[in-house]
């Protein structure tokens, strides 16, 4: 993909729809920038005051994804987790936090008078962020845009003032930690997770005043200075209530005793470390979390011991560099206490290698990267081997490998053009040897789509991969897009298995349906065997997928209160998945399609990802070999409303609302009619697009539980206002689960509870103990819980009347029985026993 303009008003997305080639040159030919919607406003603060340089951007993302961390995230800031298994602060390295700046969302800032211009919004519903790190960040929409070429004008905007967490850095023994360094932020809704602002500093006495969140479960970290790890907070806090404390944990000391093969200390030491947070993080590549020169906190004492102090509890990866010694890298747990280490260092020398192409010349290959990794434990425990140096060749395939001791090594060696090459490497070398590696040539794929003995009618895209090795994947799937003849090719292809895939074209119409073309069934897919060199020959046939399936062929036209629906979306998900657009005259053509009972879902933005919901659905029954042209006319009206809280008669803003057919209750599956949205500023919110028929109108936000409207009717061209939901507090219900003839636990557990009018909760049991907790819950309901497991056993439903908080609810699931089927009435003489099987005389 390319990105244009990024981080600019018109920023745009370009898919490439072709891998690069290494050393290749390729004409993109124009780009033509679509025409957009040009959105303005103002922002301002409760006050009515306007609010200079405040960020805006537009995203065709459905709000509540954008409320789950794009609005709050910003470059600096960290993600806080903490889950049974990690409690931790992940800060992204520069590199990362760069890209935010750089993301694919037009993007503008308000004047010293608070409007703003957003140009290049694409048309369809989108949602607007505003956020400026001071005050609460706010997400409004989704807002139709109008028609491309237009203005309009979304008014006004406010940025509340929100709400102060005020809070305290202490050490271990409760001392006062003067001028920590401190993140904060929201509690998401989904999990034990935060977006954390950009770092600031506690004063004198350690304490903190963070102001601009939202009401409910706020979070935060802390650390002494940029050379530790971040701490995370004893608790969530509600910012506004009560104070949040981070206790920074007591320091570690690693010690090591370095001695050469002579028994002599080392007198140089370079240390390079990371911090891993917990043991199963020691697999990240070091490009992701990287290790850092330890410098000041590395000293040696009069036995000629290093001490790197400083260090925080847990897990550390260690690399050891001495001059004339060969590196060594370690991992250290010091999560309980210090440690002490004795490592001997051995003399280390250079090695050279020569990169090759497999050809009868053997000729040099220029810029390979050669990485070097320990064969054994004795390079690094407890994990797998990380890199203990690399290097480039040069235009005559040598490298220099510097700083390995004796001992056993393995060389991975990687160039665009050729397949990842391994050698084994023993050092020291015999006299005057210099290993070799032979890199083999990658292959050409040639190859030709075809649908009914022809081109395909449309252009396709052909998705490459490579199998490394029976566990373990290629690289990315490499793409290219079919010729109007329905050949394609891939050059410079790794030797080995491919698999070779036909799909639709990728759109970026929404970035939530970008992937969408690899959800849907391939049209044709072959694997191949590619040879070092050699060009290989490949057929993809439309509908090899589903040759083996009975099929019909499914057409129609889409009607919407009365006119043609272009540009709506038609799926379906079934035995094929199917995804198509509809032309100016609303006609469709879904293919071949899967026969029995087929559900067909219309959206009205063709944007609209699978989990938004669909304006109506339309179901029928295809036989073998059928042809059927299918007539919908959907007529629609739309709905608006406010979300209340029940507990102060307040709006409730940024509340997830979802739209649902009262007769599918809270049913959630691919057809469910409906769609979702968030409140703004007033608790109001709105759908423009429903189709006629019976709806509930269900909400959640942070501390309430999920609460549903009573039934209410859509017709013709109409709107229902005035939908109202007042939002009840949670109510807490904990207990544990008891399992009838369980033989061993299961390694996950889930339980979902629902009630009649389609509320929902869900929660992952502790493994271990079975206990759970349920927190969004709303109260005087009859709740139905069903569990599910890893090991595939069904449960009978249990259901409970929750009135109030509860924390002793146990929950008893029993295997479900399986009805015996009646026995056959015994057969007379000369029938079956088989009323469907007969005697031919």
């Amino acid at each position: 993909m390319l990105l244009i303009d990024p981080g600019g008003p018109r920023t745009l997305l370009h898919l490439l729809e072709e891998t690069p080639v290494s050393g290749r040159e390729k004409d993109l030919g124009d780009i033509v920038m679509p025409l957009g919607v040009t959105l303005t406003g103002v922002v301002v603060s409760d006050t009515s005051e306007p609010l200079p340089g405040v960020r805006v951007r537009s995203t065709d993302l459905p709000p509540m994804i954008v409320e789950s961390g794009v609005a709050d995230f910003r470059a600096g800031g960290g993600i806080l987790i903490d889950e049974d298994e990690a409690r931790m602060v992940i800060v992204p390295p520069e590199s990362v936090q760069r890209l935010e700046a750089m993301l694919p969302f037009p993007t503008t800032l308000t004047d010293h008078e608070g409007r703003w211009s957003l140009e290049g919004v694409r048309p369809g519903l989108v949602t607007l962020v505003f956020d400026d790190n001071v005050h609460v960040s706010t997400v409004t929409g989704p807002h139709p845009t109008g028609e491309a070429g237009g203005t309009r004008d979304m008014g006004e905007t406010i940025l509340p003032d929100g709400m102060t967490l005020e809070g305290a850095v202490v050490d271990d023994v409760g001392k006062p930690v003067p001028f920590a360094e401190v993140m904060s932020g929201n509690q998401i809704i989904f999990g034990q997770v935060a977006i954390l602002r950009p770092p600031f500093k506690a004063d004198e006495k350690g304490r903190f005043e963070v102001t601009g969140l939202r009401e409910g479960p706020a979070r935060a970290a802390a650390r002494r200075s940029t050379e530790h790890a971040f701490t995370v907070d004893t608790g969530a806090a509600n910012a506004g209530e009560g104070l949040i404390t981070v206790v920074l944990p007591a320091r570690r000391t690693l010690t090591l005793a370095m001695l050469d093969d002579q028994g002599e200390p080392i007198e140089s030491l370079k240390v390079f470390a990371r911090f891993l947070h917990i043991p199963d993080m020691k697999e990240i590549p070091d490009f992701l979390v990287e290790p850092r020169r330890h410098t000041e906190t590395v000293t040696q004492d009069e036995e000629g011991r290093w001490l790197i102090e400083d260090l925080d509890p847990g897990v550390w990866d260690v690399l050891l560099a001495a001059d004339g010694f060969g590196s060594i890298r370690n991992t250290y747990d010091l999560t309980h206490a210090d440690l002490t280490e004795h490592i001997t260092l051995l003399a280390s020398t250079s090695v050279g290698v020569m990169v090759v192409r497999d050809d009868e010349d053997a000729t040099p290959v220029e810029w390979a990267l050669v990485s070097v990794r320990a064969s054994t434990d004795d390079g690094r425990r407890n994990g797998p081997p990380q890199i203990l140096t690399a290097s480039r060749s040069d235009d005559k395939g040598d490298v220099e490998l510097r700083d390995l001791a004796t001992g056993e090594y393995t060389l991975e060696v990687t160039h665009p053009s050729y397949a990842v090459t391994t050698l084994s490497l023993t050092v020291p070398l015999p006299d005057d040897e210099v290993p070799v590696v032979v890199m083999r040539l990658g292959g050409t794929v040639s190859g030709t789509v075809l649908e009914n003995g022809g081109p395909p009618n449309q252009i396709l895209m052909v998705t490459l991969r490579t199998e490394t090795d029976e566990n373990m994947a290629g690289a990315m799937p490499r793409m290219t897009l079919t010729m109007p003849d329905g050949s394609f090719s891939f050059s410079d292809v790794e030797p080995g298995d491919v698999g070779l895939q036909a799909r639709e074209r990728m759109s970026f119409t929404s970035l939530s349906t970008w992937w969408e073309p690899f959800a849907m069934t391939a049209l044709a897919e072959q694997d191949i065997w590619v040879t070092s060199g050699q060009q290989t020959e490949a057929t993809l046939v439309v509908g090899s997928t589903w040759a083996d399936m009975d099929t019909g062929f499914v057409e129609g036209r889409l009607v919407v209160n009365g006119r043609p629906a272009a540009g709506w979306k038609v799926r379906t998900w079934g035995g094929i998945r199917r995804s198509v657009t509809t032309a100016a005259d609303g006609t469709f053509v879904m293919g071949a399609l899967e026969t029995g009972e087929v559900l067909l879902m219309f959206h009205a933005d063709a944007g609209t990802s699978f989990g938004g919901g669909s304006v109506d659905t339309y179901s029928f029954e295809l036989v073998v070999d059928e042809r059927q042209f299918i007539e919908v006319a959907i007529s629609t009206g739309s709905v608006e409303g406010r979300i209340l809280s029940d507990v102060n008669g307040q709006p409730v803003v940024g509340a997830n609302v979802s739209l649902q057919d009262s007769k599918q209750g809270g049913n959630r599956f691919w057809g469910r009619r409906g769609g979702v949205t968030v409140t703004g500023q007033a608790g109001e919110y709105r759908f423009d697009v429903v189709a006629e028929g019976d709806y509930r109108v269900s909400a959640q936000a942070e501390s309430y539980a999920r609460v549903s409207s009573d039934p209410f009717t859509v017709t013709h061209l109409s709107t229902a206002r005035g939908v109202n939901v007042r939002l009840e507090r949670a109510v807490r219900v904990a207990g544990r689960v008891v399992i009838e003839g369980m033989v061993e636990k299961p390694d996950w557990m889930w339980i979902s509870a629902s009630t009649e009018d389609g509320s929902e909760s869900n929660t992952r049991p502790d493994k271990e103990t079975l206990e759970f907790v349920f927190d969004d819950m709303a109260p005087n309901n009859t709740w139905t819980f069903s569990l599910w497991t890893n090991q595939g056993e069904e449960y009978e439903p249990v259901s409970v009347k929750i009135r109030n908080d509860q924390d002793d609810l146990v929950l008893v699931f029993r295997p479900e029985v399986e009805e015996e089927e009646e026995p056959l009435p015994p057969a007379e003489e000369g029938e079956s026993a088989d009323p469907f099987v007969y005697e031919v005389k």
